[in-house]
């Protein structure tokens, strides 16, 4: 828990840097444009820009499975193979999104209903599907995987609570 705690606020500094380094850039260089040199103003536009590129290579370094995913998707564009720019929760909300709520306690062999009503997402019928039952609680998808996951792989721990037997 520490350490993705140190690890969101790493990456939020990262973004900062990089969006203050811009500025300080855009600034500096907007300076030079209007003819005011200075020796303050060349050595702060200087030491941005190192920083920028610094800051830029670790900010790549952190996001190298999406820059390599993509890099791997633009290949695909410019061999005209088939390019998938969604995301694999994309993926997995489009292949679940309209199967019956009886469908998934069958596939699972958990009450799904029951699991997602102890959570506090209405269920009116084990007809819906898992898109309408968001509609209708005014929830994302991925909220109601989390729940079903959470309560059908928990109950594991406490002896089936949610089991359809």
């Amino acid at each position: 828990m520490q350490s993705d705690l140190a690890e969101v606020i790493f990456k939020y500094l990262i973004i900062i840097a990089l969006v203050a380094l811009v500025f300080l850039l855009g600034v500096s260089g907007f300076m030079f444009y209007q003819d005011k040199y200075s020796e303050f103003l060349i050595q702060i536009h200087a030491i941005s820009g190192i920083m920028l590129v610094t800051t830029s290579f670790i900010h790549a370094y952190i996001k190298k499975k999406k820059i390599k995913k993509l890099t791997s998707e633009f290949a695909n564009a410019l061999r005209g193979k088939k390019v998938e720019l969604e995301c694999n929760t994309t993926r997995f909300i489009e292949a679940l999104k309209d199967i019956r709520v009886n469908e998934l306690s069958r596939q699972f062999n958990a009450d799904v209903a029951r699991i997602l009503n102890d959570s506090n997402i209405k269920v009116k019928s084990k007809s819906q599907t898992l898109q309408e039952i968001c509609k209708a609680n005014d929830e994302k998808m991925f909220y109601l995987f989390v729940v079903l996951m959470e309560g059908i792989f928990k109950s594991d721990k406490t002896k089936h609570k949610y089991n359809t037997n």
